[in-house]
């Protein structure tokens, strides 16, 4: 009975507590110098064979958005006119062949998407999908993930290319995240899945990370153990080369919720701050110079362990002690994280006294703890996941939502949603779902100057919006996007002031200018009240008059 005794024994670590629920993670609906091939004519005939397909793509692709960077003091994201941007998105992850969502390959579908506000996806970039076997990259694969961010491109949303696991790979009872070809390697000290008993309908699924062999292999990965690290490298490598002049695509996050490590030969590793110094750190600083060496555009997003945020520092915060591949790439980064409130992974309805240990405590203390964490390290942050058990509807906790897009408000982060049982069936999106979820609320988009405040009022559908005007301000255009089909069905009540003016109006956009380069202006939406003057949008050019524009298939 060594086992159960050991798990006791590790239970009673600082934070091991945490580790058992917050390891749940993400799915809880779960719904210098780069090594080369040693084949090199193969991957030169593969160098050949990408340009190819990279020049007629490009030919062919319709829109091309403008790169993004993370450049200034503020931790903000801003695009190459200088404009503050917010993005809002989803999830679209296939944990299975053919690897991607073929549900993004639906003009239709993205349309609707669109149409809700959402400007980013968070696509599965699924490393076995890829290269399914050592050095043999799948052509077909790349070319499919291609059309998807050129048709998301085609409606002016943004793709964050994730390579996704949860527990490794179907060695440890989950799907190949990792391919087998690689978790193969890894050689545990005694067989899965001690110390726990059982088949792997027998426990929760995060549970398999627990075992010994599971977070030896992800250990295995992060020191290079049988070459794991460089296979890594090489796809990453591949990769960023293949999609290096793709401004569609706003950045790479290198790997999805990774594990702390061998937590059974090394107990101290469930501290995250020394699991992300000690073993995350080493990964990202060996990937990320060789994706620079072949891209230097885009954008890498890393992430903490799934724990890693409730507070910060060096031993129970991140651990993180520079962006991957050091500091002079701040600029380039993106700390990104997950928010999912723990309290509602304990079954039944919410209570009172779960809503305000999330609402009022966890959920604001995480966001500074981000805040103070990329303070220190540069770059900007995203909150990359949230929603699942903490905005579904089943378990009364739809109105959690609310909290944590107000959080990501007063501190202008962005956010792509993780969905829940209730607006994700069979894997598509039910977006009247997601609207009723108040997802779809209004966000300024881009904004031409220095954000003040925002604010939205999820009871009366107000959004409000403040900014300062700068020399950028003249030269650009401010745009607030929001839902004519669900969020303002009966109209859209737009009143501009101090300086701002309408330029335009469309089914999603209100583009916002001002000559004003000193100073401020606001915006404010809302439903329009019975009074609301019924002026031609086009007229509304000036002044701080309302326009109400009609509501759906108005002209």
């Amino acid at each position: 009975m060594a086992g159960p005794v050991l798990v006791r024994r590790l239970l009673l670590c600082v934070v091991v507590v945490v580790v058992a629920v917050v390891v749940v993670g993400c799915d809880t609906c779960f719904a210098g110098n780069t090594p080369k091939s040693p084949d090199h004519d193969h991957h030169h005939h593969h160098q050949q064979q990408r340009q190819q397909q990279r020049q007629q793509h490009d030919r062919q692709q319709d829109q091309k958005l403008p790169w993004i960077t993370a450049s200034g003091e503020d931790a903000l994201l801003r695009d190459e006119q200088g404009r503050v941007r917010v993005f809002h998105g989803v999830n679209h992850v296939q944990k299975a062949f053919p690897w991607y969502p073929p549900i993004l390959l639906n003009t239709t579908y993205i349309k609707e998407m669109a149409s809700l506000g959402v400007n980013v996806v968070r696509l599965g970039f699924m490393w076995s999908g890829a290269e399914p076997s050592e050095g043999n990259f799948n052509m077909t694969y790349y070319q499919t993930i291609d059309t998807i961010v050129a048709q998301l491109a085609n409606h002016n949303i943004y793709t964050l290319l994730d390579v996704h696991q949860d527990g490794f790979s179907s060695k440890f009872c989950l799907y190949d995240g990792i391919p087998l070809w690689v978790a193969n390697r890894s050689v545990a000290r005694r067989p899965f899945p001690w110390p726990m008993q059982g088949g792997c309908s027998s426990r929760p699924w995060a549970a398999n990370e627990l075992t010994e062999a599971c977070g030896q292999a992800y250990d295995d990965l992060y020191h290079n153990v049988r070459g794991m690290r460089d296979a890594f490298i090489k796809f990453w490598s591949f990769s960023a080369d293949y999609f290096k002049n793709n401004s569609n695509i706003i950045g790479y996050e290198l790997i999805n919720e990774p594990f702390a490590g061998d937590v059974y030969a090394k107990p101290e590793l469930f501290l995250p701050g020394v699991a992300g110094r000690e073993n995350l750190a080493l990964l990202y600083d060996a990937v990320a110079p060789a994706i620079r060496q072949r891209d230097q555009r885009h954008l890498i997003f890393y992430e903490p362990v799934t724990w890693g945020m409730v507070f910060n520092g060096s031993v129970v915060g991140s651990g993180f002690q520079h962006v991957p591949g050091g500091a002079a790439h701040a600029n380039k980064s993106v700390f990104s994280f997950h928010y999912y409130c723990w309290f509602f992974d304990i079954p039944g309805n919410a209570s009172t006294w779960r809503r305000a240990a999330c609402d009022d405590a966890l959920g604001p203390q995480v966001f500074n703890a981000v805040q103070r964490d990329v303070g220190y390290l540069g770059g900007a942050s995203f909150l990359t996941e949230f929603a699942a058990t903490t905005c579904d509807p089943s378990s009364g906790a739809s109105e959690e939502c609310t909290a944590v897009l107000d959080l990501c408000d007063e501190h202008l982060v962005s956010w792509i949603h993780w969905p829940t049982d209730t607006d994700y069936p069979g894997g598509v999106y039910d977006w009247a779902a997601y609207a009723a979820l108040g997802l779809s609320r209004p966000y300024a988009a881009a904004v031409a100057g220095l954000v003040q405040s925002v604010s939205f009022n999820n009871a009366t559908r107000t959004f409000h919006m403040c900014m300062q005007f700068t020399a950028l301000t003249p030269s650009a255009k401010t745009v607030v996007r929001y839902d004519k089909t669900h969020m303002y069905a009966s109209g859209v009540y737009i009143r501009p002031s101090g300086g701002l003016s309408i330029a335009t109006v469309s089914d999603h956009d209100v583009v916002l200018i001002s000559q004003q380069t000193q100073g401020s202006g606001c915006v404010t939406l809302s439903p329009p009240p019975d009074n609301a003057p019924d002026t031609a949008v086009a007229a509304a050019t000036t002044g701080t008059t309302g326009t109400r524009t009609g509501g759906k298939g108005a002209a």
